[in-house]
């Protein structure tokens, strides 16, 4: 018998089940590449180029954690419940 993966999808049209919400501690500038050139702002290019595989500054790791518990906020309000681990 195999095993279904943890997070898994059948169709887009039932109701929504689960949602795995990430953290942003830790997060990387992803390194240079000609795709973040095809789908970020040419305003970040140079941000991505100089740092690269650094750690995002902290003023963009506080900001990001802002809006990610905004939008936990906004999934729990919608019905959802916590089961956070914060």
């Amino acid at each position: 018998m195999s095993k279904l993966p943890v997070v898994n999808s059948h169709n887009e049209w039932d109701t929504l089940e689960e949602v795995v919400v990430g953290v942003i501690d830790g997060a990387t500038v992803p390194s240079w590449h000609i795709m973040l050139q095809a789908t970020m702002p040419t305003t970040q290019w140079d941000f991505f180029k100089q740092f690269g595989g650094q750690p995002f500054p902290k003023e963009r790791i506080d900001a990001a954690r802002q809006d990610l518990e905004e939008c936990v906020h906004i999934l729990e309000q919608e019905g959802g419940e916590s089961n956070s681990s914060r």
